[in-house]
């Protein structure tokens, strides 16, 4: 018996949340956040997505940057013979109609030329604050590669999400064994998903400036381009499924007959390669189903290494209330909800062996309640197994 099986160092709880599933709250959440959308959809909110130039690059470069001016008011972007054209201003027409293209001009404030259209895609508002994409990661807005994975694109999308999370969530929860490191799991599964578009984005764009814009597996085009999801999460936690229950059958829709779990992962995993190759329809998507599926295998397999996932937000929530008076509370780095650490009562028998070896475990107890045990050395883990040791024996 070591450090690890005391009473008073922690205890389990069987779940983070009241005792029901995380994948409950998971769809609950991603169900709650899809309808409060429905009702604020209408309003559209417009996100920059690329800027074309009216004159060449060059004439461009010649115009002092003081003489150029955004037109304060929208325009309906249509589509002429010509090229790109703008309508008649609308300032508030792209309010009434989520999805319009609309655009701001750049001019030369001397000449009143058109110089530049910066182009716009409205959207609702939810998905215009929350989607991911590469520009507004590199823009320092980290919180996308979460907010990203609570937004969907339509019932339908929504509803295969869902179904998945549900019939394989549970097995990946149960599997894990714990709610806390299963919720980590899950979002690391959707984050990496993330930076898997991010990488193939950018390397695809970079290569493209470069010349070689069709290399197969890269994915060259607007660094605005929203990504919005759950499927990075879901088929992660479909590849965990496949490691944890190899040979459990489902029964499939389209068409409806059973196929094990593993068989049906590593097919996502195949059509998902393919339509990342061939940059076919949403290609995008599909390398972030990958980032999601390699993230899952990786981190079924070494679950442990997400025991921290939610200290730096813990540090973080600690320092905040220690700036309003608050006191941060202590606790043992690396263990799902664990209690602060209490030391041994000085009533026990481990006083009347050895007082000294009693004062000792007190202080490591104390340290690992400031700096977490993995701050222990390993003379330090060997002192609190003896002291263990010593009054497991004592009781015999």
């Amino acid at each position: 018996m070591g450090i690890y099986d005391r009473e008073y160092v922690f205890q389990r709880k069987q779940s983070m949340m009241g005792g029901t599933p995380v994948t409950v709250w998971l769809i609950i959440i991603n169900v709650a956040i899809f309808v409060f959308g429905m009702f604020t959809g209408k309003v559209g909110v417009p996100q920059f997505t690329r800027e074309v130039n009216i004159l060449p690059a060059a004439e461009v470069a010649t115009i002092p940057r003081s003489q150029l001016l955004m037109e304060k008011n929208y325009r309906v972007l249509q589509m002429t013979p010509a090229g790109l054209g703008a309508g008649e201003f609308a300032s508030e027409q792209f309010r009434s109609t989520v999805d319009n293209q609309v655009c701001r001009v750049i001019v030369d404030s001397r000449t009143q030329q058109w110089v530049k259209i910066n182009l716009y895609q409205v959207m609702p508002p939810l998905h215009a604050w929350g989607h991911f994409s590469t520009a507004t990661l590199l823009g320092g807005e980290v919180w996308r590669l979460v907010t990203f994975q609570f937004l969907h694109g339509g019932v339908m999308h929504l509803l295969f999400n869902m179904l998945g999370l549900w019939i394989f969530g549970r097995l990946t929860e149960e599997g894990i064994g714990s709610s806390r490191r299963y919720l980590a799991f899950y979002l690391m599964c959707g984050l990496c998903g993330g930076l898997m578009y991010l990488i193939l984005n950018g390397l695809g764009n970079i290569a493209a400036s470069l010349g070689y814009p069709n290399i197969p597996g890269l994915l060259p085009g607007s660094a605005a381009a929203p990504l919005v999801g759950a499927s990075a999460g879901v088929f992660g936690v479909i590849m965990a499924a496949a490691y944890l229950q190899p040979q459990l059958q489902v029964m499939l829709l389209i068409p409806p007959i059973p196929v094990k779990i593993r068989n049906l992962a590593y097919a996502y995993v195949i059509i998902a390669i393919i339509v990342v190759l061939f940059n076919w329809s949403n290609a995008g998507g599909e390398a972030a189903h990958l980032g999601g599926a390699i993230a899952g295998y990786f981190f079924i397999r070494r679950s442990h290494l997400l025991k921290d996932f939610f200290a730096e937000f813990t540090d973080i929530a600690d320092r905040v209330k220690g700036w309003f008076g608050g006191k941060p509370k202590l606790r043992l780095a690396g263990l799902d909800a664990a209690p602060p650490v209490k030391a041994p009562s000085r009533g026990t028998s481990l006083r009347d062996i050895d007082p000294k070896l009693e004062a000792e475990v007190d202080r490591i107890l104390a340290k690992s309640n400031a700096s977490g045990i993995d701050s222990l050395t390993p003379d330090e883990l060997a002192t609190l197994k003896r002291s263990t040791d010593l009054m497991n024996r004592a009781k015999r």
